[in-house]
């Protein structure tokens, strides 16, 4: 993390502000196209399912949370 962020360290505080809004993160927030094939919701919904199946087993630590589309 501090060599990837090392270069940030020259910039004023407005310009590390500006970089903090970047949304734009490799294999966090944006994915190769070639992963469209594991990554869609036909192949996730079996583990939405298995995540909401295992809610209340106290030995589980899962995250539920469900958004809709803006309209």
């Amino acid at each position: 993390m501090r060599r990837a962020e090392r270069g940030k360290l020259a910039l004023s505080a407005q310009g590390r502000t500006q970089l903090s809004g970047n949304r734009a993160v490799p294999f966090k927030t944006v994915f190769p196209g070639a992963l469209r094939v594991v990554l869609n919701e036909a192949v996730m919904y079996p583990l939405h399912l298995l995540q909401k199946m295992n809610v209340r087993n106290p030995r589980s630590m899962v995250i539920y949370a469900e958004f809709s589309p803006a309209t």
